[in-house]
């Protein structure tokens, strides 16, 4: 098949109600495709506001040699709590043919390499401009993916093309390696070791770079597959879909876990790789290599080490980038939470507990009860009349709360796993309800909260305790000092990337009014502050050295400012000027009578 009768609209449906198509540079859909991904990599680089139209028009720069891909779908699809109307643009992306490549005019390939040498032979293409609507639930979004990868399958039998490359976002980058067991197969991209570093003297990379994108690595990072490694891939993932759809309202909560993850060990593997590079060249060219600098207009010197902010790490940054599991790393940070956290961790904890009221023969949900910590308390406070059950997502974390109960042999507790946002205990079930800084991490904290009023008894008393973070105070909150809190701000606003509901502590009564207004006898807030002098604590419970790291590694350029940060904090905790407070917000609500 030519190039020609391909742009004229191959397309191909491997999902049901949902096809991928090649799009005419002339159509309303392909207008439609450049909108969407000008609002998709806008935000990514500067200037503003017509950056998204820059960036697409440096990095899609050989029309006769790219296909614009576009995604809808042919019918109604479930999205959240609607449906898509048919013909809705799910996704866009393209396929750059050799000549046409980011790689070869912005990258040096080695000499002789695979790489190089699929290149010249127009055996390798490039997958880019990858962008869908933000509103997707994690389902469509994977199932957008699928088509696109199984049209550019397609294509590349017709063409004759064997590998496949990425140039990726590393938030792409982690979704398809995200590995879900037995749900979600991950697609098997492989770090290229062909790759040299950018072609700075390219006048595509300089404009590129003209526009400081966020992100850009020191080296560049090209990721390839197999065509046949692809489509094994391809039909793995395929044949589990069904379990991704009936698991439709968890996958948001699993794909997240499951992509920071893949960020960790691809992260990890990366750094192996270049350390053995590095180790086979001759120390002066291994010098002159990581002296090299990516900076804006203007700035020199050499880039920031990865591993500059590595000098202290916490405990769970530690265990992150040596490669524990998620569920490995969540219970280390929720055991730290009370380890480092000391009286401020037993005073809040004591607090929440106060507040249910709790009383011999009563029945308690703990929702959000992650490896059980609070379980103990709990039932010995209900009594062996009572019972005190746990509820988490997580298999994982139910099976060691399990496991904990068994063996302190507490026989009035039981651990389910389920979604807080969709119950299955029946109405007025319970007379105590309880969410202990869980509803921050929730995509729809009101449905949530409604679940919660509703299996409780009329009488029963809610309580739901939670951060702001946005109110943490800190201090100093950049390396200068005084005033200036830049750093900080910079920080939390990475954060609130992986935090749902980062301001949901101001927002408690306001919730709790929404979901049952008249319906709750009394709603009372309140707030405590607590206070720390010692960094370590702090650095324990916000994971402040673990967020820089990761926010250095995707955005290199802040390496420097995020280490000097760090180091003045270490500085000043050191000589008695450290401070810190972290305020809880506690919401107790009752449920009026009938």
């Amino acid at each position: 098949m030519s190039l020609a009768s391909i742009k004229e609209g191959t397309h191909i449906s491997v999902i049901p109600g949902i096809e991928a198509q090649v799009v005419s540079r002339d159509s309303s859909l392909y207008a439609d495709t450049l909108r969407l991904q000008a609002l998709r990599f806008g935000p990514t680089v500067k200037p503003r506001p017509a950056a998204g139209d820059a960036y697409l028009q440096i990095t899609d720069y050989a029309p006769d040699l790219t296909l614009a891909i576009a995604v809808r779908n042919t019918v109604p699809i479930p999205n959240e709590d609607h449906y898509l109307a048919p013909g809705t643009l799910l996704g866009a992306a393209r396929l750059e043919l050799s000549g046409g490549t980011f790689t070869e005019s912005c990258m040096r390939l080695r000499p002789g390499s695979i790489a190089a040498v699929a290149l010249t032979h127009g055996q390798a293409a490039e997958i880019g401009g990858f962008a869908t609507p933000t509103a997707l639930d994690r389902v469509n979004l994977l199932d957008v993916i699928d088509n696109i990868v199984a049209l550019t399958i397609s294509v590349a039998k017709d063409l004759g093309i064997e590998w496949l490359w990425i140039f990726p976002r590393m938030g792409f980058m982690s979704l398809l390696l995200a590995t879900i067991p037995d749900v979600l197969p991950p697609y098997h991209y492989t770090y290229s070791r062909d790759v040299l570093g950018w072609n700075e003297t390219n006048d595509r990379w300089q404009q590129f770079l003209s526009l400081r994108p966020r992100g850009l690595q020191a080296l560049p990072e090209l990721y390839e597959i197999s065509r046949a490694r692809f489509e094994a891939d391809l039909k793995q993932r395929l044949a589990l879909r069904l379990r991704r759809v009936a698991l439709r309202s968890e996958m948001n909560d699993l794909v997240f876990h499951a992509m920071r993850q893949a960020h960790r060990d691809l992260a990890r593997k990366v750094a192996e790789l270049r350390a053995s590079d590095a180790a086979s060249v001759p120390p002066a060219s291994a010098a002159a290599q990581s002296a090299s600098s990516i900076g804006g207009p203007g700035e020199s010197g050499p880039a920031p080490a990865r591993d500059a902010l590595d000098e202290r790490p916490s405990a769970l940054a530690f265990s992150a980038r040596q490669g524990a599991s998620v569920t490995d790393v969540n219970v280390e940070y929720l055991r730290t939470v009370m380890r480092e956290g000391r009286s401020a961790a037993s005073d809040y904890k004591a607090l929440s507990h106060r507040l249910l009221d709790l009383k011999a023969g009563m029945s308690v949900l703990d929702v959000g009860c992650g490896i059980g910590l609070d379980l103990a308390t709990l039932s010995a406070q209900v009594g062996p009349g009572g019972r005190a059950i746990g509820l988490d997502l997580d298999a994982e974390l139910v099976a060691i709360a399990r496991q904990s109960l068994d063996q302190a042999g507490i026989a009035n507790a039981i651990v389910f796993q389920g979604n807080a946002e969709r119950l299955t205990f029946p109405s007025g079930l319970f007379d105590r309800v309880r969410a202990d800084r869980t509803i921050q991490h929730m995509r729809h904290p009101r449905q949530a909260v409604a679940e919660m009023w509703r299996v409780l008894r009329p009488g029963g008393i809610l309580t739901v305790i939670e951060p702001d973070w946005k109110a943490v105070a800190l201090y100093p909150a950049s390396a200068g000092g005084g005033n200036d809190d830049s750093t900080f701000v910079r920080l939390l606003e990475w954060i609130q990337r992986d935090i749902s509901q980062a301001l949901i502590g101001r927002r408690l009564r306001s919730l709790l009014h929404e979901v049952a207004g008249d319906a709750w006898s009394f709603v009372d807030i309140r707030v405590e502050g607590y206070s720390f002098t010692d960094w370590q604590p702090v650095d324990s419970l916000l994971l402040i050295s673990e967020s820089a790291h990761l926010l250095a590694e995707e955005d290199p350029p802040l390496a420097a400012e995020l280490e000097s940060w760090l180091r003045s904090l270490r500085d000043a905790a050191d000589s008695g000027a450290f401070f810190a407070l972290v305020p809880l917000f506690f919401a107790c609500a009752q449920k009026a009578a009938v």
